[in-house]
């Protein structure tokens, strides 16, 4: 059943409206190619740079998150000024904008965007508990306004306006979902939004019998590789759920993140590359879609802790652009796209899908259509890995029937988009086997650049005009320019030479401006980087272009024949077709002038690990056996980053082993009177020091280096609370039960026999659980456990300490069910006493995993709970002494620091964090734009500083050992300070290899071309 429109949807139609097709916008329909470019992962310095590497993509639209923790970083503290610089810079830019406030961004963001002081408030995020409610309206009443006023309906560019996101996989009940949901409509309303608002992979927003989220409109994100065929059923399923708004994807894959312990990096993923993202793109194009953001379009950089716990500081994604700004060949497959998009995206978007009206003579080539009566758009799809070539024919609704008589040539795995019945001035296209990069008006005359691929084995081609005229030839590496009367001209070019292909006209365009198809100045096809500026004076054209080393080939078509052509200030000498008005030449470009920068020589000093400068550490509100200390929040801090925490004990011999629990997995450094315990250093919440291996007699320090990297980017984990939590003895009494047999079963059932003590378990897998022992069940799986133990006697505090089981259990005792726990990363301790009985006793555990793998994965013990003895007394340090005492910023002196060479390890102890200082200085290279990077190779994890700013995170484990300099904060000429902080689990912490080094790949050089045109 159709469902109709809400009533007064649209508060100003005729500045913003849809339908099922499209947008219209300014009373202009368009097709919406936008991508993600976030202003809090670059420096503000840099913003202006990657937003007119978006415009030259012919982007008209851009999309960014709004971080709620970037801007409260305390409560009550809203600073809200650089979303407010960035919107008016993207609409001086002359883009749309879509905004999504959150308050949940997910984003590989530490907590998902949440702010960090936020879970100390103790409710569940994201949900209609009244706090959650009440803390979104909080947000939403100081970043809506400002969103407000930026909105296209008050004379700013916004122009969507998102509403949570990936509500779905919340794992949240639907009516929880809709209240919520419902009151961020509410409050977003109540705050000022006008724009249509929507969200993503929210199930609850397409109920349009519901009277709020008839007004929210939902889309898809797809992350996909190269497995994308799944998602035409999807696009289907949202266009029968959503009938009133276009198809649209938020998040269409521009790449993916990295995480710590990944064995590549993104941009060296082949279902990342260049191809995929072309043929993905145009995949949904061909199947309905009429909007789409990339995400990212720039990936950019986590600075700090500002990542989610396990994302790397690079967020480079595989973006187009990439981490320093370089452009890359997804860059110009974007923009291929995006200039297509211009020229034919009002049209395309009311054109309707129907595959069964063309044809291929090549089953291994793939084809679809969208298609209005007498015209539309084909395409050509090689879903295989080798050249494919086929003859594509259709028969449009109204009969008309097309075809080429010359292939389709199609590299491997590619994706083609080829308009049928076009215009091209007073001429009608019928067919071509080249795709069209522009159909652009220069001057008096209509051109149409069209682009192929060269095939190992030649790539001819065919354009046929609506009046029999046809155009046929091979494609060549060189640029073919051809007059088709007096008012028409075609460029065949090649692929590589298209995305290159840049329009001469005003800069900072408004989105439907550059709709038009009116160039102003001209066209330039090149092997140019980038063009950079456009200066147009009187009787000159400036062109600023950003090169590669070697030859550059121009071929320049400008509104008037150029008399001269100067290249920064000196003529060269040029090529003249006056026929075909255009003008050839080449500028070269010497190769970069300078070198990575070694660094050889070091200066370090180490901070042993203790808390003497520390403060008594807070009780816990919560006591419990394994909560002892209050959480960081309590205390009242909340940032990311390092805390030492340090008790003291009598150890009389007896007691077996310390278990150290802390309130979430974060990484930890675990030393017992100075010695590194490495077997308890990790990021487990409960770790088991052994005490008569490290323990003396006597009194013993216990010491902790905490990390806080920041909390997951989604899940419950946002919620969680931080720092160590406690430690107990566990006396020598304490009983392991280590022997145990098992089964896999499809679910825990509270009824099964394998629950009662008679029930017969010898066939089932024997099984060791207890440290260094895991009997791993897999994702989504359940087993049962059980084993036996003998007991003389029964004690009123009896009970049984399980430290570890992934994910869920459910523990019964001689039949009768003792207990269960949630949550596989925390220990937890039942009474047994009740049900245990003197002799045998039948212990039965049913554990559910639901992610990674599962099991028993820590002892079982049998304790007394009265000869448990906790340790209560704690200090508790915020930060390093290092960063206290300024030692990563040139505000403390390094003269007492010792020289080292890089690759020799210090002579420091074991345990303690090792500070390492280099000085380096960077070129300033006139005329050329080069990005640098620091490279880092070493023991140990830590922390990165340039000149004092923190610019990364390091793990010894992977995958990034490169990290990005923004050039806003080199010192270049100048000395720059670079600051290492590592600490390790093993051994003591050492530099091996360092250095400073261009992005060799993203340098260029800048030259600026001018036309003498005119009288």
């Amino acid at each position: 059943m159709k469902v109709k429109p809400a009533k007064g949807l649209f508060v100003k139609p005729k500045l913003i409206r849809y339908d099922a097709d499209c947008f219209t916008i300014e009373n202009t329909d368009l097709f919406l190619f936008s991508g993600a470019v976030h202003y809090f992962r670059m420096p503000q310095p840099l913003w202006r740079d990657r937003l007119l590497k978006v415009k030259r993509a012919s982007f008209i639209a851009v999309e960014t998150y709004v971080a709620w923790n970037w801007h409260e970083r305390k409560e009550g503290k809203v600073d809200l000024s650089d979303l407010d610089v960035y919107l008016s810079l993207a609409q001086e830019f002359g883009f749309y904008t879509i905004v999504r406030p959150g308050p949940y961004i997910c984003s590989e963001w530490d907590i998902g965007g949440f702010p960090r002081w936020l879970p100390q408030k103790r409710f569940p995020f994201r949900t209609d508990h009244p706090d959650s409610v009440a803390w979104s309206d909080h947000w939403y009443a100081a970043v809506m306004p400002v969103i407000a006023r930026h909105q296209i309906t008050k004379g700013g560019r916004v122009i969507l306006v998102q509403l949570e996101n990936e509500y779905d996989y919340s794992g949240l009940p639907d009516d929880v979902m809709n209240r919520y949901l419902t009151e961020l409509y509410k409050s977003a309303v109540k705050h000022g939004i006008e724009v249509p608002m929507f969200t993503c992979w929210t199930r609850v927003a397409r109920r349009n019998d519901d009277e709020v989220m008839a007004r929210i409109f939902d889309t898809c994100n797809f992350y996909t590789g190269w497995n994308f065929e799944w998602t035409k059923d999807a696009l289907a399923k949202l266009r029968e759920e959503e009938p009133n708004s276009p198809l649209m994807v938020t998040e269409l894959q521009g790449g993916w993140f990295t995480q710590f312990g990944d064995t590549l990096l993104s941009h060296q993923r082949d279902d990342l590359s260049p191809a995929q993202c072309n043929a993905l793109t145009k995949y949904l194009i061909a199947h309905g879609l009429s909007a789409l953001n990339y995400y990212m379009l720039f990936g950019g950089t986590n600075f700090d802790y500002w990542g989610a716990r396990h994302i790397t500081t690079t967020y480079d994604y595989a973006a187009p652009i990439r981490e320093p700004g370089g452009l890359w060949d997804k860059y110009y497959a974007v923009k291929l796209i995006g200039d297509f998009l211009r020229c034919f995206g009002a049209d395309l978007v009311r054109a309707k899908p129907n595959h069964e009206i063309v044809r291929s003579d090549n089953e291994a080539v793939k084809v679809f259509a969208r298609v209005h009566n007498d015209h539309g758009y084909l395409f050509a799809w090689n879903p295989t890995t080798e050249w494919q070539k086929a003859k594509i024919s259709a028969t449009l609704p109204n009969g008309e029937k097309l075809a080429c008589d010359e292939p389709v040539v199609l590299p491997p795995r590619d994706l083609k988009i080829l308009p049928v019945n076009f215009s091209v001035g007073t001429k009608k296209v019928a067919l071509t086997t080249l795709e069209v990069q522009s159909v652009v008006k220069v001057g008096s005359k209509w051109v149409m650049v069209v682009y192929g691929d060269i095939a190992p084995d030649g790539t001819p081609y065919q354009i046929r005009f609506a009046d029999g005229f046809e155009l046929r030839g091979n494609l060549k590496k060189c640029d073919e320019v051809i007059n088709i009367g007096d008012d028409l001209q075609i460029i065949v070019i090649t692929r590589q030479r298209a995305g290159r292909t840049w329009r001469i006209e005003p800069e900072n365009l408004p989105a439907l401006e550059m709709l038009k198809p009116d160039t102003h100045h001209g066209l330039i096809v090149s092997d140019a980087y980038l063009l950079r500026e456009v200066t147009v004076l009187e009787e000159r054209i400036e062109c600023a272009f950003e090169i590669v080393p070697g030859k550059t080939n121009f071929l320049a078509l400008l509104s008037e024949l150029p008399k001269s052509v100067s290249v920064d200030g000196e003529e060269i000498e040029f090529e003249v077709d006056e026929r075909k008005g255009c003008v050839k030449f080449v500028v070269k470009a010497e190769q970069m002038p300078v070198d990575f920068v070694p660094i050889s020589s070091l200066k370090w000093r180490s901070e042993p690990v203790n808390a003497k400068d520390g403060k008594v550490a807070k009780r816990a509100k919560d006591k419990s056996l394994f909560t002892t200390i209050a959480p960081l929040d309590d205390m009242n801090w909340h940032e990311n980053g390092f805390y030492r925490y340090e008790t003291e004990f009598v150890w009389d011999g007896k007691a077996e082993t310390l278990l150290l629990t802390a309130y979430a997995p974060d990484p930890k450094l675990v030393l017992l009177n100075g010695r590194v315990i490495s077997e308890a250093s990790n990021n487990f919440r409960s770790v088991q020091v052994p005490l008569k291996i490290y323990a003396r007699k006597g009194r013993n320090t216990l010491t902790v280096l905490y990390e806080q990297p920041g909390r997951p980017n989604g899940g419950p984990g946002m919620n969680e609370l931080k720092g160590i939590a406690g430690a107990i003895l566990i006396d020598e009494r304490a009983r392991e039960l280590s022997e145990w047999r098992m089964k896999k079963t499809e679910l825990i059932d509270e009824s099964a026999p394998e629950i009662r003590p008679e029930f017969e378990d010898v066939s089932w897998t024997k099984v060791r659980v207890g440290q260094g022992h895991q009997p791993e069940i897999g994702v989504r799986e359940c087993a049962w456990f059980r084993t036996e133990f003998i007991l003389d006697e029964i004690e009123p505090d009896l009970a049984l300490l399980f430290e570890g089981v992934d994910d869920n259990a459910w523990v019964w005792l001689n039949g009768q069910k003792v207990g269960e726990h949630f949550g596989w990363d925390e220990p937890f301790i039942l009474p047994i006493a009740k049900a245990a009985k003197v002799g045998q006793n039948v212990l039965v555990v049913g554990v559910e995993n639901r992610d990674g793998p599962g099991g028993i994965y820590a002892p079982v013990r049998l304790v007394r709970t009265s000869q448990l003895v906790q340790l209560t007394q704690w200090k508790v340090a915020k930060g390093l002494t290092g960063e206290h005492e300024n030692w990563h910023s040139n505000k403390a002196s390094d003269r007492s620091w010792r020289k080292i060479s890089v690759g020799e390890k210090p002579p420091a102890r074991e345990g303690s964090i090792v500070w390492y200082r280099a000085r380096f200085t960077v070129p300033r290279v006139e005329n050329w734009n080069i990005p640098w990077r620091l490279v880092l190779h070493a023991s140990g994890d830590g922390n990165i500083w340039l000149n004092g700013i923190h610019i990364g995170r390091y793990q010894e484990q992977g995958p990034q050992r490169e990290f990005y300099l923004p050039e806003c904060w080199l010192n270049f000429d100048g000395e720059n300070l670079l600051s290492v902080a590592l600490w390790s689990t093993e051994g003591v912490p050492t530099i091996t290899a360092l250095r400073v080094e261009p992005y060799d790949e993203f340098a260029v050089k800048q030259v600026k071309i001018s036309f003498i045109v005119g009288h």
